[in-house]
């Protein structure tokens, strides 16, 4: 080991002593040493931009960055750029439509294209970096082909204002895979007037060039009070802190005094003191002078020109915004530049409106509000209706012998449960005025009921209902009430879909008094042992009477009440002129008439019942035609005439329960055309034009010949669709 470390020493004494000297042989880096015969390999050499030192020595950017590529736009503003995307959606297809596509706009200092062929063909792409009116500014060009992507950079030395991108491919088609630019939106010079409120104000300009302009007398950017004689326009102005305002004199001599009252010799205490001298106007407008209010608060201010105060010259502005500036009170208004001693302060009381110590100072409520008694006012009145007893939303009513009826609460006096079916059972209970009525009734399975109980008269008219659909073996209780009593003889109990289960049904009401007016004289032949007031109704055996025969003469009431008349043996014509001349016909003796002439369209109706049982009525221009026992493959039918120029209508009424069986079908008797059909609806045929046929309503149409019912009157409720309004 000594051995081999001596031969090295002597080596390198050798090497050194003959000229081999290590070192970095690299004029051009920082560590060159002019000595060294052999390069180390250990050369060091600056950052790119900077010498030795660490001296930058290339460009210094706006930001100060060496080498950096921050700019000074039009507006004297540095940008520092970054790689933002063109904002397209990718893949944008290239073709020599040549394309344009808006863009955000912005300053571009260097711009990276990825552009794909499309086919094996080359493509010659191109696109154009352009300012708003379409002016080329630069472009990137490409030569993809065999479906292969070709990235393209290009740096621009000056940065280019880019609005839109035209993009295009003359020989084939390509394909725009991304796009980047390097840059910032910057700004760009616009000289004009930049100050809104001018007259000549350019929204476009970014850089104001003293130009501007404005509608006031003084010429300035203010807001302009306009003075005639004895008055300021506006009288009463509000503006913001620093605010500018100018007066303008159209007519007289006058000043403006913010300095001393007038009126009554005192100061006017203004925040800060202003006077301008007068001036005479013409009606052009000579300009008073004006004044910069930096100071917020309430000024007045008046013309101390003879008696013009006097006059009613006077005025105000209030400069910035009042309000309560105490932290302690209820409403401080931190936003607030000057006190308006609107401040509030908490006073306890109570605060509901409806109650009877309402206190309208109060700020906290403190629970202790007082309430009148459900239907009085707080001074103890009765402010609903006081019934026949005398009681204050009492329900006792008077029945029809005029007294008055306390009501109580009754069962119907059914034995429970009671089953509600289909077949609608009737159920008789004592007659009394019901003017309220609660059910329970009970579904019997799963599946929903509709149940219904029906509270009828005497003669099985339903004069009010309770309807409910219990279903999965619950009960469900219903009560209604009604705003007038109703006399009810009998209940009928049904149920459509499913059986259901009444479990109780408790009336309120009373007994009462009905008038069932009628002949009360036993003698008569009509006497009415129901009846309890005499309508002056009776008739007696042998009085004259009206059987209704035009074909009898010397009717009499007979025993039984019969109407009855001795029968004229004549033919006539259908008109009682006793000497019968002309054609008989139709009469009781007579042949038939034949049909009269038709001046119109002979139509026939067909009348249709699934079940055949009748159960309807059709009726055509008023004429009566009833669904008897014709069915859907036997139908019944009759001919009518008609005017098809004019509206037709024809009226579909139900006599029974069961309309949807009915239909009908009117055609054309010769041409078996059909004009109109329906089931168990109305309709109109014909040339029918549907409006309002009222004169006296505003929206009268002369042309309808069908009233639709759309008919309005003057004072009738309506929307007039603005929020903002009431009592359309």
């Amino acid at each position: 080991m000594r051995i081999l470390f001596t031969a090295l020493i002597c080596l390198f004494i050798s090497f050194s002593f003959f000229g081999q000297s290590p070192g970095c042989t690299d004029m051009q880096a920082c560590n060159y040493n002019p000595d060294a015969t052999d390069d180390d390999g250990l050369c060091e050499y600056p950052e790119d931009g900077y010498d030795c030192l660490g001296n930058c020595i290339i460009d210094i950017d706006c930001s100060g960055i060496c080498g950096g590529n921050s700019f000074i736009d039009d507006c004297e503003e540095c940008n520092a750029t970054s790689i933002v995307s063109a904002g397209l959606s990718y893949p944008v297809s290239l073709t020599d439509q040549c394309e344009i596509y808006p863009i955000s706009p912005m300053y571009v200092i260097s711009v990276t294209a990825v552009i794909g062929a499309t086919s094996l063909a080359t493509s010659d792409a191109w696109i154009y970096l352009q300012d708003a009116s379409g002016t080329t500014l630069g472009s990137v060009h490409a030569n993809p082909s065999n479906y292969q992507n070709t990235s393209v950079t290009v740096d621009f030395e000056i940065p280019i204002y880019v609005s839109q991108l035209q993009l295009c491919s003359w020989w084939n088609p390509a394909s725009l895979i991304s796009f980047e630019f390097t840059g910032a939106e910057g700004c760009v010079s616009d000289p004009g007037c930049t100050v809104p409120t001018a007259s000549n104000y350019d929204q476009e300009a970014t850089e104001d060039d003293g130009s501007c302009t404005f509608n006031n007398s003084c010429n300035v950017d203010g807001i302009e009070v306009v003075t005639s004689n004895y008055a300021y326009s506006p009288t009463d102005l509000s503006v913001e802190v620093g605010t500018l305002v100018t007066w303008s004199n159209t007519d007289g001599y006058h000043n403006v005094n913010g300095e001393i009252n007038t009126l009554t010799g005192e100061s006017f205490g203004n925040p800060e003191v202003f006077f301008i001298d007068p001036v005479s106007g013409d009606e052009t407008g000579v300009c008073i002078g004006s004044h910069e209010f930096n100071v917020a608060g309430i000024y007045s201010y008046d013309c101390s020109i003879g008696n013009h105060a006097e006059q009613g010259m006077v005025a105000t502005i209030t400069v910035g915004t009042g309000g309560c500036m105490d932290e302690g009170s209820l409403n401080y208004n931190e936003a607030a530049e000057f006190d308006d001693g609107s401040c509030e302060y908490t006073i306890n009381g109570c605060t509901d409106m409806q109650a009877c110590n309402y206190n309208p100072d109060a700020t906290d409520d403190d629970g202790l509000c007082e309430y009148p008694e459900d239907g009085y006012d707080c001074l103890g009145n009765c402010i609903i209706d006081i019934d026949c007893s005398g009681i204050c939303g009492g329900n006792s009513f008077i029945d029809d012998c005029e007294e008055c009826n306390a009501t109580s609460i009754v069962s119907a006096g059914l034995s429970y449960p009671v089953s509600l079916t289909d077949q609608c059972e009737i159920y008789p209970i004592s007659p009394m005025y019901v003017i309220s009525v609660t059910a329970v009734i009970g579904a019997t399975s799963l599946a929903t009921s509709d149940a219904w109980i029906y509270l009828q008269d005497a003669s099985g008219t339903t004069l009010g209902s309770v309807h409910a659909n219990p279903s999965n073996y619950q009960n469900t209780s219903v009560t209604v009430d009604f705003e007038i009593p109703i006399y009810v003889s009998q209940l009928q109990l049904c149920s459509w879909w499913n059986p259901a289960s009444l479990i109780s049904l408790e009336l309120t009401g009373a007994e009462g008094c009905v008038i069932d007016p009628g002949c009360t004289d036993m003698q008569a032949c009509n006497y009415n042992q129901e009846a309890n007031l005499n309508d002056d109704s009776c008739v007696y055996d042998g009085d004259d009477c009206d059987d209704g025969s035009e074909f009898t003469e010397n009717d009499t009431y007979t025993t039984d009440c019969e109407c009855l008349g001795d029968e004229i043996e004549t033919c006539e014509d259908g008109i009682q002129n006793q000497d019968e001349t002309g054609v008989d016909c139709g009469g009781a003796f007579c042949d038939a008439c034949p049909p009269p002439p038709c001046y119109g369209t002979f139509v026939t109706l067909t009348l249709y019942d699934q079940y055949s049982d009748g159960g309807g009525t059709v009726s055509v221009n008023g004429e009566d035609f009833l669904v008897n026992t014709g069915t859907n493959t036997n139908p019944t039918s009759a001919t009518y005439c008609v005017d098809l120029s004019t509206c037709i209508e024809v009226v579909y009424a139900s006599n029974d329960n069961w309309p949807l069986e009915n239909s009908w079908e009117i055609t054309d008797a010769t041409t078996d055309e059909l004009l109109a059909s329906g089931g168990n609806a109305s309709a109109i045929f014909g040339d029918c034009i549907l409006g309002c046929t009222d004169m006296q309503a505003c929206n009268y149409n002369q042309e309808a010949n069908f009233n639709d019912d759309s008919c309005v009157y003057a004072d009738d409720a309506c929307d007039d669709g603005n929020e903002f309004t009431e009592n359309d």
